[in-house]
């Protein structure tokens, strides 16, 4: 399941309940790193469905961005991005050892586009919460 801001309210399953991972995406302006006004909510849905595990939960936090720019660019951009989501993440003091961070920088597309392409939905941090 994909949550986004223009298709999903966060929700807060029952805590110990939950057994599934659950994909969260947090969506950026173009060629910066900063969450930014209602794509903050998602980070915070990640967070509270990541209680719900009776077991703790694990977090991969990946990187991603559009075919703007030069590749070098784009893997540093997606890491950025995928750090500042952690690190967000990390300030919750139920979470200090989010470690699995990755950058897939341009690669990995949502959607496929020609190189140039400026495309909101490949911008994106996705937070990936498991058993």
């Amino acid at each position: 399941v994909i949550e986004t801001a223009a298709t999903t309210e966060p929700s807060s399953p029952a805590a110990g309940r939950e057994t599934e991972a659950r994909t969260f995406v947090v969506h950026f302006d173009h060629d910066k790193a900063d969450v930014k006004g209602a794509e903050m909510q998602f980070v915070a849905a990640a967070c509270e469905y990541a209680t719900t595990f009776a077991g703790g939960a694990e977090f991969e936090i990946s990187g991603h961005t559009d075919l703007t720019g030069p590749m070098s660019h784009n893997e540093a951009l997606g890491g950025r991005r995928a750090d500042t989501v952690a690190t967000m993440i990390r300030n919750d003091p139920r979470f200090h050892a989010v470690t699995d961070v990755l950058s897939f920088g341009e690669n990995n597309p949502v959607v496929p586009t020609a190189d140039g392409v400026h495309e909101l939905r490949n911008r994106r941090v996705e937070i990936v919460i498991e058993p």
